[in-house]
């Protein structure tokens, strides 16, 4: 933390357990990237210093698809299962008491692949977002938490045109991040038209 202070730079803690989510709140991270045993007092903490919230749900969801069958040890696999159901709780409670959620996850992890981040908002929607929810902790809350709000997140004169174009409403169905993408516009271009 004092390294980036004196870089002006914020800080991320990569925390699971509670001591290590305790610590880097009394230090003062501006977000908890997993946060898998967070209780009240952690979250009361995260609510009133604006400590925003990176899920990461997907990371754990991948090992359990993959299973031992695309080669993940059985240990592993029993330590996603019995892990998932915890983080999942956890971030519904963040969710209903109001912690800002930023979407991420954890790419690069075991079956969880760079461009997956569809997968992500339909498991944040699983666990107690609703799809709105989901599209701004992917967007505008995404964008506050990395300081470049006023650049990207929202659909406005001024914001860079980065934009995802969809054959269905993804707010009555998440999934259609993940299955219905037609367009990706980068800069105002169109640079990637579905295949």
């Amino acid at each position: 933390m004092d390294e980036g202070r004196s870089a002006g730079k914020p800080v991320a803690a990569h925390a699971h357990g509670g001591d290590g989510i305790r610590n880097a709140l009394a230090a003062g991270v501006r977000s908890i990237e997993h946060g898998t045993f967070l209780d009240d007092a952690m979250i009361g903490t995260m609510v009133r210093d604006g400590t925003f919230l990176v899920p990461t749900l997907v990371a754990t969801r991948a090992m359990i698809d993959a299973g031992t069958a695309r080669g993940v040890p059985d240990y592993a696999v029993r330590k996603a299962e019995e892990i998932d159901p915890v983080r999942r709780k956890s971030f519904a409670e963040a969710v209903r008491h109001g912690v800002r959620i930023a979407m991420g996850t954890d790419a690069g992890t075991p079956f969880n692949p760079h461009g997956g981040n569809a997968r992500e908002l339909e498991l944040m929607v699983e666990a107690g977002m609703t799809p709105a929810q989901a599209l701004a902790a992917s967007t505008v809350t995404a964008a506050d938490l990395l300081g470049i709000d006023g650049e990207v997140g929202l659909v406005e004169h001024g914001f860079a045109a980065d934009l995802l174009i969809l054959a269905r409403n993804p707010l009555d169905d998440p999934a259609a991040y993940r299955t219905d993408l037609a367009v990706v516009v980068q800069a105002g271009r169109p640079v990637k038209p579905k295949a």
